[in-house]
Parts: C-alpha cells; sequence; structure tokens
C-alpha cells in the first residue's frame, strides 16, 4: 500500500512509517533485480502522487533515479501519471448529492496540477513515455463524479472497475503507441 516505484530512500512521509518505507525499499530493490531479468518489452510504473491539498500532485521522490537502470538497459518505460485525489470520497458525495451537484464535479484545478510533472522528466529519456489519462478523467473544466451513467471514483481517487472497463480500450491503445513507436515521450 502507498508503496511507488523509486530508488532506495529514507524519504518519510506522514503516509509511510519507518517499517513499511524499509519494506517498500526491498519490493523496489527486488524489482529493480527482477524486471530486467525477466526480458520485458517495458516497464510500467506510476511517476506521481496525488495529493488532496496542493500542490496536488507531484513527482516520486527518487522516481527518476529509480528507473535509470531499466533505461541505461535499453528497457523502455512506461509511466502513468496518477489519478486525481479529491479532498471528499466522491462516490459518497455522489450518492449523497447527486450526480449534477458542484461538489460532485468539482473544478478541474482543484484535484489537479496544470501541467503533468512527468513530461518534463519524460522529455529527458527517449525511452520513458509518460501516459495521462486526465482527458478521460476530467473535461476541461470540471472532474465529474459521473460520465454518462457510470460512476467514475468509489472513494477519493480509485476508479470504480466498471469506468475502469471503459478505459481499458484507450489504455490500450496508448500502451501501443508507447515504447518503441517512433520516439514519442509524451502521450495525451
Amino acid at each position: 500500500m502507498a508503496c511507488r516505484y523509486t530508488s532506495e530512500s529514507e524519504h518519510r512521509d506522514e503516509q509511510c512509517d519507518e517499517q513499511r518505507n524499509e519494506q517498500c525499499n526491498e519490493f523496489n530493490a527486488a524489482a529493480r533485480d527482477a524486471a530486467p531479468a525477466a526480458d520485458p518489452d517495458a516497464i510500467l510504473t506510476i511517476g506521481t502522487l496525488s495529493l488532496a491539498e496542493a500542490p496536488h500532485a507531484e513527482l516520486v521522490d527518487g522516481y527518476e533515479a529509480g528507473v535509470r537502470p531499466f533505461l541505461d538497459a535499453g528497457i523502455p518505460v512506461v509511466v502513468f501519471r496518477d489519478n486525481p485525489r479529491f479532498d471528499h470520497d466522491m462516490f459518497e458525495c455522489v450518492e449523497t448529492h447527486g450526480p449534477r451537484h458542484d461538489r460532485s464535479n468539482p473544478p478541474r484545478a482543484e484535484p489537479l496540477v496544470p501541467v503533468n510533472p512527468l513530461v518534463e522528466v519524460a522529455a529527458r529519456h527517449e525511452n520513458l513515455h509518460s501516459i495521462d489519462l486526465t482527458d478521460r478523467l476530467c473535461t476541461g473544466t470540471t472532474c465529474p463524479g459521473v460520465v454518462g451513467n457510470i460512476m467514475v471514483y468509489r472513494d477519493i481517487d480509485h476508479v470504480t472497475s466498471t469506468y475502469g472497463e471503459t478505459l481499458a480500450p484507450d489504455v490500450e491503445a496508448r500502451l501501443v503507441r508507447a515504447p518503441g513507436r517512433g520516439g514519442c515521450r509524451s502521450l495525451p
């Protein structure tokens, strides 16, 4: 839980106690060794951490150093931007206030920073490809709790299984375009 792929870190925060950070470092070290041995076509990671308060999203501490061994080995890395995180339970909000209520459709600027923090990192590495699904989670002005007749979120930031199924074809198309396809560095 809450263990993002990164370089070994001594970083401590309110979400990670010392034991979990040690476990996270061990997991990441094992992944760093095991992944290249599996001869993957690409490695998939999440490179940002969404926050309910400003700045709303940040690059995972040590992310670039963490994926450097894969990039140095010529293994493409596909990095996803994390989902927006809200300061309230979106599912509960829609159930309580309805799908048209302002709180069920917060302004896009509330849970997101305007520019994906991964764009700059991906620009520095030919084999690092950023996938941002914000266009499927938010409109140009809001991040709705319901799209069509489907609940988007099951809590403050996790997408419902049903909405996730609607994303699958688009995610697949973006993944196919990413590694080794003309050097794309950031995919919409």
